[in-house]
């Protein structure tokens, strides 16, 4: 029901010293409501409004990036095909992990290997940094996109091989 505080937004909001401000436990509830674990700000917001339960856009937009730098939230950046990058949010509550993206169906995929977050580890480590809650994903294609690209290629190449042998032979 909205604007019906549950325990977990709360205290997932305490857990990092915050205080559960309305803003706040609205964005966690939408994140913890959610089908979908990446979500991007046009999308939380919408559900936001979708939830009708008096939160200003300005306000929820803040909770957002204040949640985001200061633990709750996880940051993925994605770099679009137009030389852009989109941004999505996580809730902060699984182990450091990385993010594959499929740049023809927007799909974010998971993936948590130790031992690749022990390197990177030593790398900021060697280099003097501190990991910030980001992850910039890698792209790519997915194995499903390949497989429809690849049909599509060969549909289209079948007909204009068609076309092609039948403006010779007439």
């Amino acid at each position: 029901m909205p604007g019906e505080k549950h325990p977990l937004s709360i205290q997932l909001l305490e857990t990092h010293c915050l205080t559960p401000n309305a803003a706040r436990v609205a964005l966690m509830e939408v994140l913890l409501a959610s089908p979908q674990r990446h979500l991007n700000p046009e999308q939380l917001c919408a559900a936001m409004l979708r939830r009708n339960d008096g939160q200003s856009i300005s306000s929820f937009k803040k909770a957002i990036y204040d949640l985001a730098d200061l633990g709750p939230l996880a940051r993925v950046v994605v770099s679009d095909k137009k030389n852009r990058s989109m941004t999505f949010y996580e809730l902060a509550d699984q182990p450091v992990h990385r993010h594959l993206y499929c740049t023809h169906c927007a799909s974010l995929t998971e993936v948590f290997d130790a031992a690749l977050e022990q390197t990177v580890r030593q790398h900021f480590l060697a280099h003097g940094l501190i990991p910030a809650k980001a992850d910039l994903a890698m792209p790519g294609l997915c194995s499903d996109c390949q497989a429809v690209l690849a049909t599509t290629v060969r549909a289209q190449a079948d007909r204009f091989g068609t076309a092609a042998s039948a403006s010779l032979d007439g």
